[in-house]
C-alpha cells in the first residue's frame, strides 16, 4: 500500500468519552514524521469547533483544517448546489453549525443533521410528506447505525434515515463518512489519490469496508463500538475483509512505522 495521509476517526478509535486511549498522543507525533494526519468524525452530537477544542484539550494540537467532520462537507456541497433551504433534522444546541441552512418549508431540501433520540415516530410524519414531493432533496450527515456514549450502545443517524428512505422511497445523499464527497475533499488538498488514503476507525462497516469499496485503504481497530459478532456479520454481508486490523490504536506504529 503506498500511503502518504492517514485519516484517522476519533470517538471509539483515539478516545472514549473524552478521553483518550493509551499512548494515543505519542503514536500521533511519530505518525505525523513520516504521513500527513487529518481527523475524520462522523459525530454530530457535538459541534464541530466543540469536538476541535476537545483534542487540543486532550494534547492533540492541529490546524483546524485538519479537522474534517460532515458539517463542513455539507455547507460547501449544498451550497454549491443549491440545496441549503428547506427542513432540517436537528436539536437547537448543534444549529450553531448549520447558520448556512435556512429553515423554510417552501424549500426543496431535506437535510438530516442528527439523530434526535428525543423524537417520537409521529414527529417525523412531516419530514415524510415533505420527502413526498418529487422535487425534494434528501440529504444526511452519515448513515451510522449507532454509537457508543457512556458506555451504552445508543442508535445514531442511520435508523431515522432508513425510516424515512422506506417510507419515501427516496435515498439520502450521505455527506460524511464513507461518501465520496469527504474522501475526495482531502484527495484535493494533498494532491494524492484516494487508494493514498488510509482510514483508521472501529466500526467495520462505515469506517473500513464501505470506505475500502470506493477505493479508500482501511484499518479497523477493535476499540470503542467494535463487536466481535457484529464484525462476524458485516464481513458476511460485504465478503471482503479491512485491509489491516490492530487491536488498539497504539499498535498501527508495528505496522506503519516498521517499514
Amino acid at each position: 500500500m503506498d500511503i502518504k495521509v492517514l485519516c484517522l476517526d476519533i470517538d471509539g478509535t483515539l478516545m472514549m468519552d473524552g478521553k483518550l486511549f493509551s499512548q494515543v498522543k505519542e503514536t500521533i507525533i511519530e505518525l505525523r514524521k513520516r504521513y500527513k494526519v487529518v481527523f475524520v468524525s462522523n459525530t454530530t452530537s457535538i459541534l464541530h469547533e466543540d469536538l476541535s477544542k476537545e483534542l487540543v484539550q486532550n494534547g492533540i494540537e492541529h490546524d483546524r483544517k485538519d479537522l474534517y467532520t460532515p458539517v463542513t462537507v455539507a455547507e460547501y456541497v449544498m451550497k454549491k448546489r443549491e440545496h441549503d433551504k428547506g427542513m432540517l433534522i436537528a436539536p437547537e444546541n448543534i444549529k450553531k453549525d448549520f447558520l448556512w441552512f435556512k429553515e423554510d418549508e417552501s424549500g426543496n431540501t431535506l437535510f438530516v443533521a442528527h439523530e434526535c433520540l428525543d423524537l417520537l415516530i409521529g414527529d417525523l410524519q412531516k419530514y415524510f410528506r415533505f420527502l413526498l414531493d418529487e422535487n425534494t432533496f434528501f440529504y444526511t450527515l452519515q448513515k451510522n447505525r449507532y454509537y457508543k456514549k457512556n458506555g451504552e450502545f445508543v442508535f445514531d443517524m442511520g435508523p431515522v434515515v432508513a425510516l424515512l428512505e422506506y417510507a419515501s422511497g427516496k435515498k439520502a445523499k450521505i455527506l460524511g463518512k464513507p461518501g465520496e464527497q469527504l474522501f475526495d475533499s482531502i484527495c484535493d488538498r494533498f494532491s494524492v489519490k484516494r487508494e493514498n488514503l488510509l482510514m483508521v476507525g472501529d466500526d467495520v462497516e462505515f469506517d473500513i469496508l464501505l470506505s475500502q469499496k470506493i477505493g479508500v485503504r482501511g484499518c479497523l481497530v477493535k476499540t470503542g463500538k467494535y463487536i466481535e459478532s457484529v464484525y462476524k456479520k458485516v464481513i458476511e454481508d460485504h465478503s471482503y475483509y479491512p485491509d489491516l486490523e490492530i487491536d488498539d490504536f497504539k499498535s498501527i506504529k508495528d505496522i506503519l512505522l516498521t517499514k
